[in-house]
């Protein structure tokens, strides 16, 4: 269990960064302490489900897109993928169908080779 606590807590310091928040900006608008979510962060700290979704809407994400990368059952995805998705996280859906093609317009030409 704790692995899992530490990956959400990661997941949150991750897309903390991402949306340009230093630890005292986010705590103080949820409000909580900026120990306490440094505590959540760094996993030492287990938040309850209504914390987890005060925290990922003062974060302007989904559910889905919050847990995207969080998922310690799953072994398998590399690091690029983990990146890649990170990447992408905030952009706009005219952004993300431009990657779209470009991504499947890079594919078929790797293929054809």
């Amino acid at each position: 269990m704790s692995d899992l606590i530490q990956k959400i807590g990661e997941r949150v310091r991750q897309l903390r960064l991402q949306k340009g928040l230093t630890q005292e900006g986010l705590a103080s608008s949820i409000p909580i302490s900026p120990n306490y979510l440094g505590n959540i962060e760094r996993g030492e700290k287990n938040m309850s489900l209504e914390m987890l979704i005060k925290i990922k809407e003062e974060l302007g994400v989904s559910l889905e897109e919050f847990f995207s990368v969080v998922d310690p059952n799953n072994n398998d995805k590399s690091e690029p993928l983990i990146k890649i998705n990170q990447m992408l996280l905030g952009r706009s859906e005219k952004e993300l169908h431009m990657i779209l093609n470009i991504l499947e317009s890079l594919l078929v030409f790797n293929d054809e080779r």
